[in-house]
């Protein structure tokens, strides 16, 4: 087991550890056209810990996705008035149930919600 955990504790170690990796793709990509970093889509988004954690240093602005919508009401309080100006949209459906517009999102994100997606 690698010590990794699907709470709070989990998320504080996926942004400690992918940040640095993250950030240096970012620098690397925009030298060269690469990588815009205007919008963000995050899945599995709970109450925002990986967008308040690591999205929100990187791009302009993110969207949350999230099964629950107790989980995207409680963002508000959890990223603050500030951070929430920057959050366009909070979509409360599955990943099956969701269709994003076609080059609309310049990074998805999907950290924990790929190992429960299953295509039928």
């Amino acid at each position: 087991s690698s010590g990794i955990t699907a709470d709070g504790t989990g998320s504080i170690y996926i942004v400690s550890e992918i940040f640095p990796i993250l950030m240096q793709a970012v620098v690397s990509t925009q030298s060269t056209g690469g990588l815009n970093t205007g919008l963000a889509l995050d899945c599995g988004a709970g109450i925002g810990r990986i967008t308040k954690g690591l999205l929100l240093n990187i791009f302009d602005e993110v969207e949350l996705l999230d099964t629950c919508q107790k989980h995207l009401d409680s963002a508000a309080e959890y990223l603050g008035e500030a951070l929430m100006k920057r959050v366009p949209a909070r979509h409360c459906c599955g990943l099956q149930d969701f269709h994003p517009k076609s080059n609309y999102y310049d990074l998805i994100w999907i950290q924990w919600v790929i190992i429960l997606f299953i295509r039928h």
